[in-house]
């Protein structure tokens, strides 16, 4: 296929060369513009698949280009690929050739090449940028540019068995290799990860990103310098260095690195700085030199506040010739390199259990730490224990003659663990002698973790039991002992009745020969307590201590419905002249029957005549016809001027039922009840906002269900965004003139992808589903708009309700329901979303 300036718009084009000659699949002398869902498919053996002497330009299409011996897709100028396109691109040589340069940017928009004896992206003079949430994947040949390559909040995969994962050629003094906000993996097998060498230089910068490499030789190469920043990066190399950099200053910071490589993990020419990050280094190398990390001409930039170094033989960081190099004790470079965030210990709380009337002395207790498990605990169990032994506080209590009890001659205080038999009266006051050593370099077994924290901050705080403690007092109250709520007697309650209602009978707690007061010494909490009307039921109170009282203890009473309460009776059959009628008595608790009674028949002249039957659907006040409905043109009209997120007057729910079928992130399927009569209907929309006129979208046949909606006004539906929509059924008069027979009630519903805002899922009756009332009674219908789970909804309109017989009975704006004459209706309560739940009404 050969043309001039060429644009493929909703097309197809497939194209197979079959023959050996040299042919192109297709070939344009101007550009090349694909766009708007075209899809390519072309194949060739010998020449490029796809060869562009312009710019190439490729948006929302599928293109599929594959050349057994040469390039899949060539441009002799840019290549621009974007806005959710997909892409396959192999060849002998290159997957995706550029002249210029070449960009990759949209979401859902893929990648994925293959290249042969060249590279699977290749820009010769100039840049490659894969850009917003793009995916690029070079399986084979890798990818390389001129100048530079910037991966921006998108990912690239590439894996190469020939040459390096990334290349750049000649490099840029002012535009660096970047990765930002984005997930890079650079593989080969063969050569470098990533090899910026070129004669104009390229400092590699990494930001916010996740970065992995392996390489057979050096992981990241570059004749610059590298800033690695809040990024985690892993750099893998089997026979060469993991980062070696030239020229410039070099920065690891916020960051989490890890680098191997066989002669050196980090080599720089100048000056590395290293700040809150973590860097783990190593060599696999059995040479003399072989050394982790190593600065050859400047120096290794490590601050003591923010950092500590660790290696297996305690390494350091030491001037050494012309240098710096992190050695090990015995000044021999170090082979592993573990550089972690330093962290100090400031605050530690003892935490011991209440003490209970009557129970035994317990040493246990619970040691926290801020930074969390940082403490060594058996170390500090064993200083209190054994400062509680020493200090002549043997001798300061006295065994009583029963050889399990002590006492205090001039004191109440008692020590904890030291006398594990003794019982601890109530109410008296318990202490420990507590003192740490928190000098590491005086202490022969340190408090804190080495490897976990690295300094005691100067106002380190101690806190026993939630107070702080103060290092010039000797003992230290734990508390008083207190009385038990399970050595409490709870009093039996009495069998409850039934009510409906949750029951909270407050049994009486004594402890003792002392009656507790609620609210002072205990709380009361109760559960599976509302019962059930059929059948015998088990609560249970849980008294919970308080005060001077501590722990729980729970009761059982039994809730059971046995006195029944007779309603007024409901007329099941009405009597005749030939029969007799039944009236029904059930109870207005549990609805049990509980009398029925017969209703004597009718004299002949009094037997009332036969009620025609009322119709459910439809309405009586509804159009239907279009005879009595208002023209196309005027609904349209009128439809203009309602405000806000107001309904037209003719809009009927019954009727016509709109919904949302199914919402995507850019669409909205809407569906409707079909409309006996109508002939076609009419789909009006708009973004939801009070200034928003209703705009006329499409239309559907009288077959039609449902109908995708995908723009409004030539623009795409926006993710995240609420739209409202309003949909007519349409029929002709006897003059052949186009009628509105049924209008819906306007429905706003929000596309996918917003993080806070969403649509009601469910709307659900507080009250019962059937309502029996008299002409001129009312009865209330309370229901409820069920939100989705952490997301909130926008109100456009409140819960609203619509009777389908107004003869029968109407209802209110605020869902007050009035009897008007005998039959049965039904009432809709509906949501803005369409989505609704029917109530039963009969009027007798």
């Amino acid at each position: 296929m050969y043309a001039n300036k060429t644009v493929i718009e909703k097309g197809t084009v497939d194209i197979k060369v079959i023959g050996e000659e040299y042919n192109y699949g297709f070939i344009v002398q101007g550009t090349l513009n694909v766009k708007n869902g075209s899809k390519i498919n072309v194949e060739t053996k010998i020449s490029n698949a796809i060869q562009v002497n312009g710019s190439l330009t490729v948006s929302d299409s599928t293109v599929n280009a594959e050349s057994d011996a040469r390039i899949g897709m060539r441009s002799s100028a840019i290549v621009n690929i974007k806005d959710g396109s997909s892409i396959v691109a192999s060849g002998g040589s290159h997957g995706i050739f550029a002249i210029n340069s070449m960009t990759i940017a949209g979401d859902n928009t893929s990648v994925r090449t293959e290249g042969g004896t060249g590279y699977g992206l290749y820009c010769d003079t100039g840049s490659l940028s894969i850009e917003d949430n793009a995916v690029v994947t070079a399986l084979e040949g890798g990818v390389a540019a001129d100048t530079y390559i910037s991966v921006n909040k998108a990912e690239l995969h590439s894996n190469t068995n020939d040459g390096s994962a990334m290349k750049i050629f000649k490099g840029s003094s002012s535009d660096p290799v970047s990765f930002v906000d984005s997930n890079v993996v650079l593989v080969s097998n063969d050569f470098y990860g990533l090899c910026s060498d070129g004669t104009n230089g390229n400092h590699v910068y990494i930001e916010g990103s996740a970065v992995s490499v392996k390489s057979k030789n050096d992981g990241i190469f570059t004749n610059m310098s590298f800033d690695i920043v809040k990024s985690k990066v892993n750099v893998v190399s089997s026979n060469g260095i993991g980062i070696c950099s030239g020229l410039g200053v070099d920065t690891i910071m916020d960051s989490d690195v890890t680098v191997s490589g066989k002669t050196y993990g980090i080599v720089t020419d100048k000056t590395l700085t290293i700040k809150n990050s973590v860097v783990t280094a190593s060599v696999t190398g059995d040479g003399a030199s072989d050394t982790a990390i190593e600065s050859q001409n400047g120096e290794i930039k490590i601050e003591k506040t923010d950092l500590f170094i660790k290696t297996p033989d305690n390494g350091r960081v030491k001037d050494s010739g012309s240098g710096q190099i992190i050695k090990d004790k015995d000044g021999k470079p170090a082979k592993t390199v573990k550089i972690v965030k330093a962290v100090g210990l400031k605050e530690i709380r003892f935490e011991f259990p209440v003490l209970y009337d009557g129970d035994t002395i317990d040493g246990d207790f619970k040691i926290t730490s801020v930074p969390a498990n940082v403490l060594k605990s058996d170390t500090i169990v064993e200083t209190i224990k054994e400062l509680v032994k020493t200090g002549g506080i043997d001798t300061y209590y006295q065994e009583s003659e029963d050889g399990k009890t002590f006492k205090n001659p001039g004191s109440d205080k008692y020590v904890i663990d030291k006398y594990y038999q003794s019982q601890i009266p109530f109410a008296e006051t318990v202490a420990i002698s507590l003192a740490i050593v928190f000098d590491k370099e005086k202490n022969d077994k340190p408090i804190f973790d080495r490897n976990k924290v690295q300094f005691v901050a100067s106002d380190l705080k101690v806190y026993v039991n939630g107070k702080e403690y103060k290092t010039d007092s000797m003992w230290v109250d734990v508390g008083k002992a207190v009385g038990s709520i399970k050595k409490a007697k709870i009093a039996d309650i009495a069998a409850q009745e039934y009510t409906g209602k949750a029951l909270t009978p407050e049994p009486k707690v004594t402890y003792g020969s002392k009656t507790l007061k609620k609210g002072t010494d205990y709380t009361l909490s109760f559960k599976s307590n509302t019962g059930s009307p059929t059948k015998k039921t088990t609560a249970t109170v849980t008294v919970t201590g308080k005060g001077s009282y501590a722990l729980s203890a729970s009761k059982t009473f039994t809730i059971e419905h046995t006195k029944h309460v007779k309603d007024k009776g409901k007329t099941v059959k009405e009597p005749t002249v030939k029969e007799t009628g039944t009236k029904e008595y059930h109870c207005t608790v549990c609805g049990k029957l509980l009398a029925t009674e017969e209703i004597a028949k009718l004299p002949p002249e009094t037997e009332p005549e036969t009620e025609p039957d009322t119709p459910d659907t439809p309405a009586a006040d509804a159009p239907l016809s279009p005879e009595k409905a208002i023209s196309l043109k005027k609904a349209e009209k009128a439809l203009k001027k309602v405000k806000g997120y107001k309904d037209p007057k003719s809009a009927k729910f019954g009727l016509l039922q709109a919904k949302a079928k199914k919402i995507g992130k850019n669409y909205v399927k809407l569906g409707w009840t079909k409309v006996q009569g109508a002939e076609y209907y009419v789909i009006y929309g708009n973004k939801c906002s009070k200034k928003n006129q209703y705009l006329k979208l499409t239309k559907a046949k009288a077959s039609a269900k449902s109908k995708k909606i995908k723009k409004i006004a030539g623009k795409k539906l926006k993710k995240g965004t609420y739209y409202k929509f309003i949909i007519a059924a349409v029929a002709k008069d006897s003059k052949g003139v186009d009628k509105v027979i049924a209008c819906s009630k306007s429905v706003h519903f929000i596309t996918k992808g917003n993080k806070k805002y969403g649509d009601f899922t469910k709307v659900k009756l507080k009250t019962p589903k059937e309502v029996t009332i008299k002409a001129g009674e009312t009865s209330k219908i309370k229901a409820t708009q069920v939100k989705p789970k952490k997301l909130k909804v926008q109100q456009h309109r409140k819960l609203s309700f619509e009777s389908n017989n107004t003869a029968v009975a109407t209802v209110t704006k605020k869902g007050v329901v009035k009897g008007v004459s005998k039959g049965t209706a039904v009432i809709y309560v509906y949501a803005q979303n369409g989505l609704f739940t029917t109530v039963s009404v009969t009027v007798e």
